[in-house]
């Protein structure tokens, strides 16, 4: 799928549930390289995940759930439009609660954790 000149693309071999194809548009969304506004058709995302649109559409009511997506009536889903305040409450949220679960989660890091998450970070940043 390509959207505002940025691919997403489905991993081959990939989990095809509606739960892997739902965290797979979550990212793109909070990653910003879907757009607000852009239209997700059942159809495309079926065809680029190579799934049928039963799973996709229990992935986009899933997405509406959390606010990501809008679903119109006879229209479709659409990339949700936050407000500014919407905006500003989810940062403010955010920066109440980020830092409480990082501090518990490296209270039970291992060694090898450690080596993961630098492995990984590398990686991302090569």
């Amino acid at each position: 799928m390509t959207t505002a000149g940025k691919t997403i693309i489905a991993d081959e071999g990939a989990d095809t549930s509606a739960e892997r194809i739902r965290a797979a548009i979550r990212d793109a969304i909070v990653e910003r390289r879907l757009a607000p506004g852009t239209k997700l058709t059942e159809t495309d995302v079926g065809e680029l995940f190579n799934v049928s649109r039963t799973l996709v559409r229990g992935a986009l009511q899933a997405l509406a759930y959390e606010g990501l997506v809008n679903v119109e009536k006879n229209r479709g889903a659409f990339v949700a439009h936050p407000s500014p305040e919407e905006a500003r409450q989810i940062f403010a949220t955010r920066r109440l609660i980020e830092p409480g679960i990082l501090t518990e989660a490296i209270k039970h890091l291992t060694p090898k954790d450690f080596w993961t998450c630098a492995h990984c970070w590398s990686r991302k940043n090569a």
